[in-house]
């Protein structure tokens, strides 16, 4: 399953929390997971198996 999502925030400057609103639903990825240079307020399309980011791409 594919849906957008966007970068709500960076904790600790390892993690990225990004909100899926379709789903009410937030994810919590390792911020090296993301494309290069993605950061805050960015949208972002999240590949999902079994309620779990298999891959992220803008």
């Amino acid at each position: 399953m594919e849906v957008r999502g966007v970068i709500d925030r960076i904790e600790d400057g390892r993690y990225a929390v990004i909100l899926v609103e379709e789903l009410q639903h937030e994810f919590v990825v390792e911020k090296e997971k993301l494309p290069a240079g993605a950061k805050e307020g960015d949208w972002l399309w999240l590949e999902l198996e079994e309620d779990k980011v298999q891959s992220i791409k803008e």
